[in-house]
């Protein structure tokens, strides 16, 4: 190898590592913004979190996780492999954004945290249960499982986050002739469809009786 192309060997992979560098500063810096949004949006929402249960906070989080993340989505795209299909990815964004926090407002991070361990030796009566079998899911951004109870009464729930017995979902069976018990809690959000707050449905649990 010759003078010349050994030199441009060297910037060729020079330039690489600068490049690997200043994209890996980029997503830092990233993820970083998203998790001062995020303790910004918690800020605003004035929770308490000695009366509010784990499920309820964790989903107050993950919203305001989401905010942040669409409020700078244009670098998100090109910095974070983040797709509303994948499981996983989201909540890869919500560890590494809740990494952040434990810097910019540690305390929101610590309050979840022992919430959720005394969660864990108290029953929660804000869950309710109803049986019966799931007419369809609506794949959207967040799914929507119909499930139609004993009464015929038919219940719309947010699919946000992976539940006990999701598997049932994803199995080859027809899961529309299963005769299915859901758990399920109440949460207050915004519906952009009505532009006002309003409770839905977020199942929690899932099992085949």
């Amino acid at each position: 190898m010759n003078t010349n192309h050994a030199i441009l060997l060297f910037f060729f992979i020079l330039s690489i590592n600068v490049f690997s560098q200043s994209n890996e500063e980029a997503k830092e810096n990233l993820l970083n913004t998203i998790s001062i949004e995020t303790c910004d949006c918690i800020a605003k929402k004035n929770l308490d979190f000695k009366s509010h249960d784990s499920n309820k906070l964790q989903l107050e989080f993950g919203l305001c996780i989401l905010e942040g993340y669409s409020n700078n989505k244009a670098e998100a795209d090109k910095y974070l492999n983040i797709s509303f299909d994948d499981q996983r990815s989201l909540e890869l964004l919500g560890e590494q954004v809740a990494m952040k926090m434990f810097t910019n407002c540690p305390d929101y991070i610590l309050a979840l945290t022992q919430d959720t361990q005394t969660d864990e030796y108290l029953p929660d009566s804000n869950n309710f249960v109803i049986t019966g079998k799931i007419s369809g899911i609506e794949k959207n951004q967040f799914n929507i499982i119909e499930f139609k109870d004993d009464t015929n009464r038919v219940h719309k729930l947010l699919w946000l986050e992976y539940f006990d017995g999701e598997h049932l979902l994803h199995s080859d069976s027809d899961f529309k002739n299963l005769n299915l018990e859901v758990t399920y809690y109440e949460s207050e959000m915004f519906d952009p469809v009505i532009m006002e707050y309003r409770n839905f449905k977020v199942i929690t649990k899932l099992s085949a009786i």
